[in-house]
């Protein structure tokens, strides 16, 4: 597909935008899937078939699209056999902004400029989604493939395998197990600037809002995606495995972050409404200040926790404070 097909798709979909037969007639499914086709680039092929240029077009014109549907998606009380497509065509083209398939097909020199503009595509998407993937009618596979997109593309040094979920395994299994660590400090991703962002996605999501339905289901979603995650880098100071900016920046997020009341349960004997997420992390973190004895900033930053708030940092058995069945809501 050209771009100048995508232009015409564009032009196709624009002037039905307000049409409930549009979207009811699957029309507008099958030309949101095209370009989340090329926008989601899975294999090399595929990338040196969909060139930088197509693909930025597909993903300006999705966005385009996108601004001027998502609200009529609710508004015309669309058949749920086509909503929920849709919602799935949206996760997809922001699971391949972010993932950036396409990126195989970029040489070096042109790389910050895509992780620049998939930065801004991303950022604009997040405005148009968000809280609207609360939607109660969204389904729950829909709404767990954003946030596990988010969370995968947050990573800005490779895990080991075992530490990430599957479809066996949840996130928050063994959560404080601490692994061997790593002959080799891995380098940080090309795209961290993606990263930090899908990062700071996460807490947003989990951060007490309005209170709106929709805000606490994005809430309960992403908590355990966002303990995980952290843990992660906890577990990798510890082994160690250094990321230790990386460390720096998520302890300061942890405690500027007031999450939603109801996106995690209170450990057992600690009680909390919006600072959760701190008694989930306590062994991890406990763990971390003996290992960073050495590192003066660190244990400032790490000292912050008793300074601004009435947590002792003692270690914890695991079993008090591990996540059970009712985590997440």
């Amino acid at each position: 597909m050209a771009t100048t097909s995508i232009t015409i798709m564009e032009s196709i979909v624009m002037d039905n935008i307000n049409d409930k037969k549009f979207y009811n007639s699957s029309a507008f499914r099958f030309a949101l899937r095209a370009l989340a086709r090329i926008i989601d680039v899975q294999d090399q092929l595929e990338a040196e078939i969909t060139r930088p240029l197509l693909r930025a077009a597909a993903i300006n014109s999705g966005l385009a699209v996108l601004a001027s549907a998502i609200p009529n998606v609710k508004e015309l009380d669309i058949a749920d056999s086509e909503e929920q497509p849709i919602w799935s065509c949206v996760v997809k083209i922001a699971s391949g902004i972010l993932e950036a398939g396409g990126a195989r097909a970029c040489s070096a020199a042109d790389l910050p400029s895509q992780v620049q503009s998939d930065l801004t595509a991303f950022l604009t998407l997040r405005g148009l989604v968000t809280p609207a993937l609360g939607f109660s009618s969204i389904s729950k596979d829909t709404l767990r493939a954003y946030i596990e997109s988010l969370f995968s593309n947050s990573l800005i040094h490779e895990p080991e395998p075992e530490e990430m979920p599957g479809p066996t395994k949840e996130i928050l299994e063994d959560l404080y197990e601490i692994r061997m660590g790593r002959t080799y400090d891995p380098p940080a991703s090309k795209r961290n600037q993606i990263g930090y962002a899908c990062l700071d996605e996460l807490f947003s999501l989990v951060a007490r809002h309005d209170g709106s339905p929709q805000r606490v289901r994005l809430a309960q979603a992403a908590s355990p995606f966002l303990i995980g995650r952290v843990a992660i880098t906890l577990r990798g100071y510890i082994a160690p495995r250094s990321q230790r900016r990386e460390l720096l920046y998520l302890l300061h997020k942890l405690l500027e972050l007031r999450c939603e009341p109801s996106a995690i349960p209170n450990a057992p004997g600690a009680v909390s409404e919006d600072r959760r997420h701190l008694y989930r992390l306590l062994p991890l973190i406990s763990h971390a200040i003996e290992v960073a004895w050495r590192d003066q900033e660190l244990l400032i930053e790490f000292g912050r926790f008793t300074c601004n708030w009435s947590l002792r940092l003692v270690r914890l058995r695991p079993s008090i404070v591990a996540p059970g069945s009712d985590y997440g809501g």
